[in-house]
């Protein structure tokens, strides 16, 4: 239990992870099952003792490898060890840490950031966790030649709908959210459920699959769509009379499409970059559900339709601008338009820096 939000690929032995305790939830003691170690040094400060020790093969159990052989463990007052004890230490199970070996991120989150899915791919359809169910067509395009997958499924990919039915072992308070732990076998399916939820409850559900990634082994076979989408372009400034004064006017501009940036705005990109801005390169980040298909009498960015994506909770239509960039934007099914534009509000646009991984506004 004190390890189950720990995605399944680091629960077989071959994937490496960190592992992290502070030294105030460690127990110590002279004898009892545990981690064996030497005590090197005690510092006695009052109202805590510090307890400094070697680990080592020496004692006949263990080596340690890679970082290094010291332990060090804080305690309440205490005066029952000296130097030169071997004594056993043990973590609190509840305050545990793990950490991805390489990139040192932590593998034990309050919502976990996916689950891994093992399903059998059967003649357009997929098997598992405990049913059987066709796929959208996206994912039976990109399937059809598979046998064995994992899906990544985040928790808020699960959505109430009949595909799947699960038990709900528990429900926890996460983040201000209901995380409901679905019984999937010897592991749970974490998913973000409402507060009508309850323990012992059978809870039927459905996937939003353009939320879910697929992969055969180390093979991702495809990616989930983000809830943005990323453009190029530049900033500019245009200065007018109104009023017989001077006016400035900025703008945020992705090819032919030129938008008007708040004054407020354009005057912190100026002031962070200097004059220099209008020579940089900017990424414009808009979130899908703020990009709208407008008519070609409208300031609009245009596209070229390449295809229409089918994911059975939502369709997209992929789409590249003249300079090659591509973009997904939510369309109607039964979409067939071969040319698109554009739009979104300036308000709607998180503007960052191409040359720091930095948001400016």
């Amino acid at each position: 239990e004190s390890v189950c939000k720990i995605d399944n690929s680091y629960l077989d032995g071959t994937k490496p992870a960190i592992f992290g305790i502070r030294p105030e939830h460690i127990e110590i003691s002279k004898d009892g099952e545990g981690l064996k170690f030497i005590v090197t040094n005690i510092e006695r400060l009052g109202n805590e003792t510090i307890i400094y020790g070697k680990l080592g093969d020496e004692l006949g159990e263990f080596t340690v490898k890679d970082e290094g052989d010291s332990i060090i463990v804080k305690l309440t007052d205490s005066d029952e060890f000296s130097v030169g004890d071997v004594v056993v230490a043990k973590p609190k199970m509840n305050k545990l840490h793990f950490f991805d070996a390489e990139s040192e991120i932590t593998l034990i989150s309050d919502i976990p950031p996916f689950n891994t899915v093992k399903a059998e791919c059967i003649n357009g359809g997929i098997s598992a966790l405990g049913s059987s169910v066709t796929l959208p067509p996206v994912f039976a395009k990109a399937l059809s030649e598979q046998s064995d997958v994992d899906l990544i499924i985040p928790p808020q990919a699960i959505v109430r709908g009949s595909d799947f039915t699960l038990k709900v072992s528990r429900i926890e308070k996460a983040k201000g959210q209901n995380l409901a732990y679905l019984e999937n076998g010897d592991r749970y399916l974490f998913a973000v459920v409402d507060d009508g939820v309850s323990p012992g409850d059978d809870y039927s559900f459905s996937l939003m699959y353009d939320k879910i990634g697929v992969k055969a082994g180390e093979t991702e076979l495809l990616k989930p769509c983000g809830d943005e989408e990323s453009f190029e372009g530049r900033f500019t400034k245009k200065e007018v009379k109104e009023n017989k004064e001077r006016v400035i006017h900025f703008f945020f501009n992705i090819g032919d499409y030129e938008i008007e940036a708040e004054e407020e705005r354009g005057y912190k990109i100026n002031s962070i970059d200097g004059n220099n801005c209008y020579n940089y390169t900017y990424r414009y980040v808009v979130h899908k559900d703020n990009i709208r298909i407008v008519s070609s009498e409208e300031n609009g960015l245009d596209a070229t339709v390449t295809e229409t994506l089918d994911y059975g909770n939502v369709c997209y239509a992929k789409a590249v601008t003249a300079d090659g960039q591509s973009f997904l934007v939510k369309v109607d099914r039964g979409f067939a338009a071969d040319k698109i534009r554009i739009a979104f509000n300036s308000s709607d646009v998180s503007v960052y820096s191409t040359r720091i991984d930095m948001i400016l506004c």
